[in-house]
């Protein structure tokens, strides 16, 4: 999942009420809703968000106080800052493009086995 600005608000909540959604997470120009941390009892462990934020963004400290509430939840947790930008994404963030490159690696989950029923219109080994 990912978002920017309201967007990477509800990322941020939907991803620490229903951590079951995703693996890993990229939150940006944005943070978390602090009432939900005594509203979360689940463990967060082995799971990864991404969060970036402009230098100047006003939701700067809502990110940091993201990156600390995460990490607290034993969560791998990567906080970038844009230099000299404001309430927006750098389109060219190196370590944005780093997590995300080596997010298959950390991953490494077992592939899932998918089985399809065969519709009344399809042969048998459609």
């Amino acid at each position: 999942m990912a978002g920017i600005s309201r967007g990477g608000w509800l990322v941020a909540d939907l991803f620490t009420v229903r951590p079951q959604l995703a693996a890993a997470v990229v939150i940006t120009a944005a943070g978390y809703h602090n009432w939900l941390a005594n509203n979360t009892p689940v463990s967060l462990t082995g799971k990864y968000v991404y969060i970036g934020a402009g230098e100047t963004d006003q939701n700067r400290w809502a990110a940091e106080s993201a990156a600390r509430f995460f990490n607290s939840r034993n969560v791998d947790v990567m906080l970038e800052l844009y230099p000299g930008l404001g309430h927006q994404i750098d389109p060219n963030a190196p370590k944005l493009k780093r997590w995300l490159s080596e997010l298959p690696g950390k991953l490494n989950q077992p592939k899932i086995k998918r089985h399809r029923t065969r519709g009344p219109n399809e042969p048998n080994g459609f």
